[in-house]
């Protein structure tokens, strides 16, 4: 039986993949019916460190970001480990993420995270470090091209509701907390 439900939760792994390898707006609220349960404590961090979505609507919300603005992902779902339980597994999963981004595009996001930077209610020493970290990462970023890889981690738990395995918890993570520290250049 546990070898059913790890190909089980693998197909599922495999719909969720191909829906943001689609990115089919108009599918959106069928990708989540079909994947997450629809429940106020479902959640989902994701890689930024802003970005914690609690309840269905919310996931939604950040499902709909990536697919509008997020780079394209790939997944190494044979790689995956997968430990089941009766009702309940935990996935984790290495990835990447690949996203075109040009000069303007970069240093706009940075001055965008500058200005956010300022109003934080640290020292102002603090705020200032923060800002020269951000600022050479990203002039260091502008030298190695605009073709950006990153290295993802998920992890996630599925519940089996109704004999169906649905995401309950989605973790997605970079192997930093600042602009990943890890890119990958081909």
């Amino acid at each position: 039986m546990n070898e059913q439900y790890i190909n089980e939760i693998k197909l599922v792994i495999y719909k969720f993949l191909d829906g943001y390898q689609k990115r089919d707006l108009n599918e959106i609220d069928n990708f989540m019916k079909d994947l997450f349960c629809q429940e106020e404590d479902t959640l989902v961090f994701g890689a930024a460190p802003n970005e914690e979505f609690v309840g269905y609507k919310q996931v939604r919300t950040l499902i709909e970001k990536d697919w509008k603005y997020w780079g394209d992902l790939s997944l190494d779902i044979d790689g995956a480990v997968i430990h089941v339980g009766q009702d309940m597994a935990c996935v984790t999963m290495r990835g990447k993420v690949k996203m075109q981004i040009n000069e303007s595009q970069l240093c706009g996001r940075s001055l965008h995270d500058i200005g956010e930077m300022i109003g934080y209610q640290l020292s102002t020493k603090e705020r200032l470090l923060m800002i020269c970290d951000n600022a050479s990462k990203v002039l260091l970023e502008l030298e190695r091209g605009e073709n950006h890889i990153w290295s993802i981690r998920i992890t996630s738990v599925l519940v089996k509701h109704n004999s169906k395995w649905l995401f309950k918890q989605i973790h997605f993570s970079h192997p930093t907390m600042a602009y990943p520290g890890e890119r990958i250049i081909d």
